[in-house]
Parts: C-alpha cells; sequence; structure tokens
C-alpha cells in the first residue's frame, strides 16, 4: 500500500464514547460506578412490594456510597428526590381521591414511576446520569 492509497482510505466510524449524549441526561457516569448506579436506580422498583423501601433503600446506598463517588452522590441524590417527589404526589392523588380523580391520578402516577425508573436504570448502565422529569429538588 502506497501513501497515496493510505489517504483515500476513510477513517473509522467514532466509538460509542463519541456519540452525543441523550437530552434527558446531565452528566456521565464512570465504568466502575455503573452498576452500582442501575442498582440504586431499579431498588426503586421495590417500593412496589415493600412499602417505603423505594426511598430506604437508595437512601441507604447513597449514604454509605456517596464520599466513594461524585458519580454515586450524584445518582442516590437524584433517586432519592425523585422517590421523595413521587411520595408527594401520590400523597396528593390520595386526597383528590375525594372527588375521584385521584385514581386516575394515581394510576398515572404508578405507570410514570415505573417507565422512568426503568429508563434511568438502562442511561445508568450506558453510562449517562439520567435527570427525573418532575422531580422536586430537595438536595
Amino acid at each position: 500500500m502506497t501513501t497515496d492509497e493510505s489517504a483515500t482510505i476513510p477513517p473509522p466510524p467514532p466509538g460509542p464514547a463519541a456519540a452525543m449524549a441523550p437530552s434527558d441526561t446531565i452528566g456521565t457516569i464512570g465504568e466502575k460506578d455503573r452498576q452500582l448506579a442501575v442498582l440504586m436506580h431499579l431498588s426503586a422498583l421495590t417500593g412496589y412490594f415493600i412499602p417505603f423501601a423505594n426511598l430506604i433503600i437508595p437512601l441507604v446506598i447513597w449514604q454509605v456510597k456517596k464520599d466513594d463517588s461524585a458519580d454515586i452522590d450524584a445518582v442516590g441524590r437524584e433517586v432519592v428526590n425523585f422517590n421523595l417527589s413521587m411520595l408527594l404526589y401520590a400523597l396528593g392523588a390520595i386526597i383528590l381521591t375525594v372527588i375521584l380523580i385521584g385514581f386516575v391520578i394515581g394510576f398515572a402516577l404508578w405507570v410514570f414511576g415505573i417507565v422512568v425508573t426503568i429508563i434511568a436504570a438502562l442511561r445508568a448502565n450506558d453510562g449517562f446520569r439520567y435527570r427525573y422529569p418532575l422531580t422536586i429538588r430537595f438536595f
């Protein structure tokens, strides 16, 4: 192969690191922290089986590991804020059951919580920090 031939060969396509971040993300997660970040997001689903586990489990993981990694600190803060927000929204839906619209809102919150938690876990697995929609920032 001569130097002229090598000049006509196109460069390889960019790898996954060169891909644009999804619009619902606020940063990246290091390779070593991804598994724990996914676990923190998915642990919120335990609240559908064990009352308040969606708050307690991510809160414990966050408090234990937040000093080890800035990524885990950010993910834990986001997960806990989202679950606290969902708790407040659910309390509002319970109050609104008096006029029957609370049942619809409660069901919508239930579906919304499952969907965005799974999306957040998938984004964390891809190395991105997910920004939950409709979240009140307590921390």
